[in-house]
């Protein structure tokens, strides 16, 4: 061993050169060597924990699956052991007995985690075929829209909404079967007061879309009597939930194919929020006969409507804002009212569309 220490110190003595490169060479083929063997011991622990992860997640889903199947197995035998008979015998028990029983037993849904939710039984009725097949003369708008209204969502209330010039009028027809809003009626009757000489005035207007849905139904409706502009306005009061069932509405977004129906069929879309109406009804009027003078020179602004204040502006809320206001009681206190059960209308069979509706859906 010595010898070849002492050969080795003779070599680096004489060439000192080649020696520390020779030296320089194999430092970097063992660093690079080094570098290799970790990398391949890396790798086999890497696939080694793949392999126990892949295991282990097989493992959880066919535990999963065997809890799915015994869930529906549970579910299965539960709908089959339902007591039939004792709903039956509770049916026939009188209505005392029945708050008896209501007070003591308390019964809570079973809920599997397969189950969606339920969708509403609330099927249309069929619908009965149109026999007045005599074809009316086809409308047009005959105005030009302004750009004065215009806005972008979201929006402020009032907001206005204009069809194109030319743009084919859709034929409506009358008896409407929503539940009307708590202002409706009392608006319409004062927008009657105001515009009956130039319009009609109608609460129970609609527009049939299809067969198997329901129309479109204005919640007041301004038909032009003689202008020759063919005027079609649709005014709708907006509440940020219903007063009954008390679900968020006219959210952001919530209305914009159903105005998109209605302009692209030649209707004016004029939507104001139930306040502005409640706490500036007549300001509302004066705003809508200012929509009107913008499309009509000839209209005539009535004087009481004239040098009127502007509505204060409103920011169309979202469904957060509306489900708030549901919880404060927000529109019971500005109406100063509760709202009450109310009587529902009778669904209308005469959805299918006219000879005369579907020449001007074309």
């Amino acid at each position: 061993m010595e010898k070849y220490v002492e050969l080795i110190l003779e070599y680096k003595n004489i060439y000192p050169i080649i020696f520390w490169g020779l030296l320089t060479v194999i430092s970097f083929i063992s660093i690079l060597l080094i570098k290799k063997l970790k990398n391949r011991t890396h790798d086999v622990n890497a696939n080694q924990n793949d392999n126990t992860i892949n295991k282990a997640s097989k493992k959880q889903n066919q535990t999963a699956r065997k809890k799915k199947e015994n869930y529906k197995k549970t579910e299965k035998q539960i709908k089959v052991e339902e007591p039939v008979t004792e709903y039956t015998q509770q049916e026939t028990e009188s209505p005392s007995v029945l708050e008896d029983l209501s007070d003591t037993v308390e019964t809570e849904p079973f809920v599997s985690l397969n189950s969606k939710p339920k969708k509403r039984n609330d099927k249309l009725p069929e619908a009965e075929s149109d026999k007045n097949k005599n074809l009316n003369k086809r409308l047009f708008v005959e105005y030009i829209p302004p750009q004065s209204f215009s806005q972008v969502e979201p929006w402020q209330y009032p907001v206005i909404k204009f069809p194109k010039k030319k743009c084919i009028i859709r034929s409506h027809r009358i008896g409407s079967t929503n539940r009307r809003g708590y202002k409706e009626k009392f608006f319409q009757r004062t927008l009657k007061k105001y515009f009956d000489s130039h319009f009609e005035v109608l609460g129970d207007v609609r527009l049939n879309t299809t067969k198997n849905t329901r129309p479109y139904e204005p919640d007041i409706a301004l038909i032009d009597k003689e202008s020759g502009l063919n005027i079609r306005i649709d005014i709708e009061i907006d509440e940020p939930y219903a007063g009954i069932t008390r679900q968020a509405t006219h959210c952001i977004g919530e209305d914009e194919h159903r105005d998109m129906f209605l302009i692209k069929r030649g209707w004016i879309v004029i939507r104001l929020s139930e306040r502005q109406v409640h706490l500036n009804e007549i300001e509302c009027v004066a705003h809508i006969s200012e929509v009107i003078k913008s499309i009509d020179n000839t209209f005539n602004v009535p004087v009481e409507l004239k040098d009127l204040s502007e509505i204060n502006c409103e920011n169309q809320w979202d469904i957060i804002q509306a489900q708030k206001w549901e919880k404060e009681n927000y529109r019971e206190k500005y109406l100063n009212h509760e709202f009450g059960e109310v009587e529902t209308i009778k669904e209308t069979t005469k959805r299918e569309l006219s000879e005369q509706e579907k020449e001007e859906e074309k």
